[in-house]
């Protein structure tokens, strides 16, 4: 125990320490933020994914029934009833 108190007492070996600490701490933050990204992407693809599927069964409808649902969703009250 007293030897590691020894090599913290010595301000070059504490320097040192911080030295080699920061490049690691960058390092985990790229490899962390990287994988955020990946994990991202990947979600994105697969929303992606659902959705063109959703649009083909959605284009094999009749276009009619289509429009009316668009007009019913953008039908609003007029706020004078």
């Amino acid at each position: 125990m007293e030897n590691i108190n020894e090599l913290f007492s010595q301000s070059g070996n504490v320097i040192t320490l911080f030295l080699l600490l920061i490049p690691i701490m960058v390092a985990c933050f790229i490899v962390i933020n990287r994988a955020k990204m990946t994990i991202k992407r990947y979600h994105f693809k697969h929303e992606k994914k659902r959705y063109r599927e959703k649009i083909k069964i959605m284009d094999s409808r009749d276009p009619e029934k289509l429009q009316n649902r668009i007009q019913e969703l953008a039908f609003e009250l007029s706020n004078d009833e």
